[in-house]
């Protein structure tokens, strides 16, 4: 399998999963070197994979971008199977549904500054 291929099928399951939101990145000129291939949240949880088969290593640039996503406090790393990303994601979806209501309320998503953060035609 190649990496597109392995990236295209997490992509995929994932939609389908009711927690889950995410997206293939593509690399190119705009785009910061070292981004993982699949970003996304599990619930509340940020979520970076990059995809590797076979021997693959990740390079460098992406060793370092992974330890700086996960300083930040999300989840990040590689995967060189659909196992992997299933046991990840899944994993998560373990934790997040553990998460409990007053959890959810610190949160505090109805806050003035959340409201206009999240709104999606907010002027500022």
């Amino acid at each position: 399998m190649k990496e597109t291929q392995l990236q295209k099928k997490i992509v995929d399951w994932a939609k389908k999963r009711p927690l889950c939101w995410n997206f293939k990145t593509h690399g190119g000129g705009y785009t910061q070197a070292g981004i993982p291939d699949v970003v996304g949240n599990v619930g509340p949880l940020a979520l970076y994979l990059e995809c590797k088969v076979g021997t693959n290593k990740p390079s460098p640039i992406q060793t370092v971008t992974i330890r700086k996503i996960r300083e930040s406090g999300a989840v990040a790393g590689c995967v060189w199977t659909f196992e992997d990303a299933v046991a990840v994601v899944e994993k998560l979806e373990g934790f997040v549904s553990e998460l409990d209501a007053d959890f959810l309320r610190r949160l505090d998503l109805a806050s003035p500054s959340m409201i206009r953060c999240l709104a999606v035609d907010s002027k500022g």
